[in-house]
């Protein structure tokens, strides 16, 4: 078996989708070690130096990492202990935001664009943008689930909503906080964009919105706007951190919405950070012909979340905007792990992975969620259809040790 390591930008800080990977590795009998190119209250080059001369001395089959961030000491990459050893970064979010801030640091790009750094990008539309914007090829590559965490379960006892929604909108106070937090010329940006994106299409992708709002405003105000960009290019990242997130509550709004037309809608959310929706999820549900139940889920620790999907007769999933071609998160693979139907929007990665009809439930906008779910609703046989050709689908197609195939074989890695 082989010796791997798992590279955090900062020690601490990691993803769930890393953690997955590493955990999946290790269940094949591979060895995983972690590290980080920095340590809070360390001189700056003391993790790097250390981990360079682990690298030289114990020469892993791979390095993995799934956070941009990891990038921003890019000189790392060049050092000979560290260069030629084949490195993997997992894009599982926009490169837009990230590329657009550390793009123009130097060396950063040159270490992007390194023979042996290997980038898989989980969304067709953004592997052609960083080809074309910054010259990075790379492959293509989705989330998974384990089946051991995921799997169909009994029923908990008790009520059973009909409708299930797993995953997080954001508080109104968190949001507003950030926007407080921006410079007064990026504030008032921020302003038009979210009126913008609550006015724009279904799943429209937020960043060309963005775009398009400044490229409206006058001379001057552009011409601010971007000073402030070039003065502190943290500011604008995080007007485009914001954008993200109003279009992903936007998505979830307008879904929620919809369902509640129909059926009773329970929403699992929750974050460590404790920032996501609470009463503004009820306030959902004013004036609907059926209820939405808020529970709130941010100290279910991650192995216990396939517990989740016991509840409902069918879960519902909107796509992040962000993502256009692809971009599955990580809520339909769990779904059909769990053996449960899914309502899920459309893009046209998606139907790659899973049969419509036969294995997902679709809609193609917001007037068709009420109508698709009411049929689920009524038909016992194709929710069990829909459940076992999901399943069957994802046990064939869709596990970490499929993924873990995939890049393996396009890293040259055996066996």
């Amino acid at each position: 078996m082989s010796l791997f390591l798992s590279l955090d930008p900062v020690e601490g800080v990691s993803s769930l989708a890393l953690e997955q990977w590493n955990a999946a590795l290790r269940k094949r009998g591979h060895r995983v070690e972690k590290g980080a190119m920095r340590r809070l209250g360390e001189p700056s080059e003391a993790p790097r130096d250390e981990l360079a001369a682990w690298i030289g001395k114990h020469r892993p089959a791979a390095i993995f990492a799934t956070l941009p961030l990891t990038f921003t000491t890019p000189e790392f990459f060049h050092r000979p202990e560290v260069a030629g050893v084949p490195t993997v970064l997992f894009w599982y979010d926009d490169p837009y935001r990230s590329l657009g801030r550390w793009g123009r640091e130097p060396g950063y790009l040159d270490a992007m664009r390194l023979p042996s750094v290997h980038h898989f990008v989980w969304d067709g539309y953004w592997r052609r943008w960083m080809a074309e914007t910054y010259g990075i090829a790379s492959h293509p590559i989705h989330l998974a689930a384990d089946p051991d965490d995921f799997h169909p379960v009994e029923r908990p006892r008790g009520r059973i909503d009909a409708a299930v929604f797993v995953g997080t909108l954001l508080s109104e106070a968190h949001l507003d906080e950030q926007r407080a937090s921006l410079p007064p010329v990026l504030a008032k940006a921020a302003r038009h964009v979210e009126a913008a994106i609550g006015a724009g299409g279904d799943g429209e992708n937020p960043f060309p919105i963005l775009e398009r709002v400044i490229a409206a405003f006058p001379a001057r105000l552009r011409d601010e706007i971007a000073a402030e960009g070039e003065r502190d290019p943290n500011s604008l990242l995080k007007l485009r951190g914001l954008t993200c997130k109003w279009g992903k509550n936007e998505v979830r709004r307008r879904m929620l919405r919809a369902a509640l037309q129909v059926a009773p809608v329970a929403v699992f959310s929750g974050s460590l950070e404790r920032n996501h929706a609470g009463k503004e999820l009820e306030q959902l549900a004013r004036g609907a012909p059926f209820p939405l139940v808020f529970r709130d889920t941010g100290g279910i620790p991650a192995r216990d979340l396939g517990q989740l999907y016991a509840y409902g007769e069918v879960h519902l999933q909107a796509t992040d905007p962000q993502s256009v071609e692809g971009g599955i998160p990580f809520r339909v693979f769990q779904t059909t792990a769990s053996g449960k139907p899914l309502l899920t929007d459309v893009k046209p990665e998606l139907l790659d992975c899973y049969r419509e009809g036969s294995e997902i439930a679709c809609y193609r906008g917001v007037a068709e969620i009420a109508p698709a779910l009411r049929r689920l609703l009524d038909s016992t046989e194709e929710r069990r259809a829909l459940a076992e050709g999901g399943r069957a689908r994802f046990l064939s197609q869709h596990t970490w040790n499929h993924r873990i195939a995939e890049v393996f074989g396009t890293l040259g890695i055996s066996e």
